[in-house]
């Protein structure tokens, strides 16, 4: 509702819409940037994330069998999956 009260809506329909909206407010503009931050930091956290998610559930399906037996390889110092994590 906000973003439609900035600009029309049919201006709205890029890959950034928030930073599209501040565009068209050049005193706003250290918004912008702060937003752009904030998506590029949220965007790496959840793709980090993801990625330990994604070694721990290989580990656990070949454990199960349903994968090879080599992605449920533990590391004798860390105790963690390194190859699903290296192949991930």
């Amino acid at each position: 509702a906000v973003l439609t009260g900035m600009m029309p809506y049919h201006l709205l329909g890029t890959d950034k819409p928030v930073a599209t909206a501040l565009e068209g407010y050049p005193q706003l503009s250290w918004l912008k940037t702060a937003v752009e931050i904030g998506a590029i930091a949220g965007l790496s956290s959840v793709v980090l994330v993801m990625m330990m998610g994604q070694t721990r559930i290989a580990y656990t399906i070949s454990r199960d069998g349903l994968l090879p037996k080599f992605f449920g390889k533990v590391h004798a110092r860390f105790r963690t999956p390194y190859v699903a994590t290296i192949v991930v």
